[in-house]
């Protein structure tokens, strides 16, 4: 579903540029840079002919490692 894939590269642009998902506070120069990164490696795969079945694949990994290393807050004990 193309929805589903513009939903999910619009959330890794956000994710990549810094912004906590769970809710939180980001920059909008974050947000820009998280797209643009993401948009030179999708025009990286298109160039170097790399099967565009990956595509997702690969958004989908940048998106787990964004969210993989963001900070957690610790909840009082």
């Amino acid at each position: 579903d193309r929805d589903a894939l513009h939903v999910r590269e619009a959330t890794t642009a956000v994710a990549l540029g810094g912004v906590p998902l769970p809710g939180g506070v980001g920059s909008i120069v974050g947000v820009v840079t998280g797209a643009l990164s993401l948009g030179l490696i999708t025009n990286g795969i298109n160039l170097f002919g790399i099967s565009p079945f990956l595509r997702g694949a690969v958004t989908g990994l940048l998106l787990l490692l964004a969210v993989c290393s963001q900070r957690r807050k610790v909840v009082g004990l």
